[in-house]
């Protein structure tokens, strides 16, 4: 009779979500610098680069490390979709908190545009930032499954390739 070894999910979900809070955390120094907390003035693009180099990298680890283990379809792009998430609710947040305790100097009583250019930064942090995770994932996602299956073919692992 074999013996069926039961894997918890837990672990794997827990370095999930450790990834995407330290993904969130890395944003969070951005948007610092954004709104001027740290005096660097760097050009906008450059955080907009390193962004997108973070947004592909860290869900695409998470993709990797995933797909890897198990060489199931989708659990990569899933793994990296819950890093994506975390990171970009902690960065929504922490710009929505941001907006609300800094004011600009010139607006006294109120200041028109400044709600939109928040909702604006919002919107585009949500749509980029998972448009970026799903893409950083799949490749992370497709890496591993080619890592498994050169494992099982090689006779390193006892699971079977996904069908």
């Amino acid at each position: 009779m074999s013996r069926v070894i039961k894997r918890s999910k837990w672990p794997a979900v827990r370095r999930n979500l450790l990834l995407g809070v330290s993904l969130g955390l890395l944003q969070l120094l951005a948007i610092g610098e954004v709104i001027d907390f740290w005096h660097l003035h760097l050009p906008w693009w450059l955080y907009v680069g390193l962004g997108t180099l973070f947004y592909l990298l860290i869900p695409g680890l998470a993709g990797f490390l995933a797909a890897q283990k198990t060489g199931d379809d989708n659990i990569g792009v899933g793994a990296g979709c819950l890093v994506g998430a975390v990171s970009i609710f902690i960065a929504i947040t922490a710009a929505l908190i941001a907006d609300a305790q800094t004011s600009l100097p010139s607006c006294v009583d109120s200041c028109p545009g400044a709600g939109f250019l928040t909702f604006f930064v919002v919107i585009s942090e949500g749509f980029g930032g998972t448009i970026v995770t799903v893409i950083g994932s799949s490749v992370g996602e497709s890496l591993g499954q080619q890592r498994f299956l050169a494992r099982y073919q090689s006779g390193g692992t006892r699971d079977k390739p996904a069908d």
